[in-house]
């Protein structure tokens, strides 16, 4: 979730609708099936107010409500095997999956591997599937991880929802049958800690780039992207010899505007893409603005993907001091259940470097299939 590309968030703390009854408490339930070899989360209830349309600068922004962080320790000896998420009513009805707009589950302990930030484990929007890793493929995870996901709801059904709850189920494997440790991959051409990772859009066609390096080589298994509108390709580059190692292109419509990103699946072992730790690479995503005038904060691109590192070990630790980390974690919403500030239910903050939803890998072969969607 891409992350990735999402509109502004206004992240709200879930407020009670006015009525005689006081709503329930939001509450977070953690159950373990050891025998299925799954965790299972239930968090709610939410009070769903109808969303409202609001134009923002250079295009329409959602105007949505979000969660507060909801934290728990992994509860498990296992690795992260895929997940599902469920929305059901206080009955346990299903629930529309379009008030969702995104879930995004973040891993405390863990920094992403190109930006200083803490990483994004998996994310889901509206469309997502569920997330199946193939045999003996899964997420390194300890017992007591500090991990915590948070919510943004956009309820456009017309009528108000109360008492949404979202059940999510996880699949483990314990360590011993894990074959191919793989993690999160994601880079933008304009992450910006603290901020959000959109950039100016000028007329016509133009290009906006971003260098790196890798702490850790790896292979790539899996890369999908986001862009915005007037969107026509991110592409992956090695610096030295030009190449291009991954191009991904949108679909548009007649109005150019972007209904989906390609993804393209490698494989594993030798059908996968291997990256060099401490090689320069570029990311260089190309626009063609047709609206006929600059769009401030307009453009926004970025590949994620799943990646199997030479070295997990190796992978950069997360440093809580670094200012750039200080920078993303002042970004998110108050834990669930403490003190509201004078400003949690007024902060525009940007959820845009979380790289959801984020596909993952079939057991081999490639996919270049698109399905139309506006995330």
């Amino acid at each position: 979730m891409t992350a990735l590309w999402l509109p502004l968030i206004l992240l709200l703390a879930p407020q009670p609708l006015a009525g005689p009854v006081a709503a329930e408490p939001t509450t977070l339930k953690i159950t373990v099936d050891s025998a299925r070899h799954q965790v299972l989360i239930v968090a709610g209830p939410f009070d769903l107010v109808r969303a409202a349309r609001m134009e923002g600068v250079g295009h329409p922004m959602d105007h949505s409500a979000g969660s507060r962080m909801m934290r728990f320790g992994w509860p498990v000896n296992g690795y992260l095997h895929g997940a599902e998420i469920q929305l059901v009513d206080a009955q346990g009805r299903p629930l529309p999956r379009e008030v969702l707009h995104h879930l995004v589950m973040y891993n405390f302990d863990r920094r992403q591997l190109v930006h200083e930030s803490v990483e994004r484990l998996f994310g889901f929007g509206q469309d997502t599937k569920p997330i199946v890793l193939p045999a003996g493929v899964a997420a390194p995870l300890r017992l007591g991880e500090h991990l915590g996901f948070l919510i943004v709801w956009h309820n456009d059904t017309g009528q108000e929802i109360q008492g949404a709850y979202v059940r999510m189920t996880i699949p483990y494997l314990p360590p011993r049958d894990v074959k191919v440790p793989v993690l999160p991959f994601y880079v933008d051409v304009h992450n910006v800690n603290g901020s959000d990772n959109m950039f100016d859009l000028p007329g016509g066609r133009s290009e906006r780039s971003y260098e790196f390096t890798l702490p850790v080589g790896g292979r790539l298994i899996m890369a999908g992207g986001h862009m915005h509108d007037y969107g026509v390709s991110v592409r992956l580059v090695d610096v030295a010899s030009g190449k291009v190692l991954v191009k991904l292109t949108t679909v548009r419509d007649s109005a150019n505007m972007v209904l989906s990103t390609n993804r393209f699946i490698f494989g594993f072992n030798d059908d996968a893409l291997a990256l060099a730790a401490h090689h320069p690479y570029r990311i260089v995503a190309e626009y063609r603005n047709t609206s006929g005038h600059a769009i401030p904060s307009g453009g926004m691109a970025h590949i994620n993907g799943v990646i199997q590192p030479s070295d997990v070990a190796a992978w950069p630790k997360v440093d809580v001091n670094d200012p750039e980390t200080k920078k993303d974690l002042a970004t998110l919403p108050p834990d669930l259940g403490a003190e509201a500030d004078e400003h949690a239910g007024m902060r525009m903050d940007m959820l845009l470097s979380a790289p959801m939803p984020m596909p993952m890998p079939a057991p081999a072969g490639r996919d270049t299939s698109t399905r139309p969607r506006r995330e």
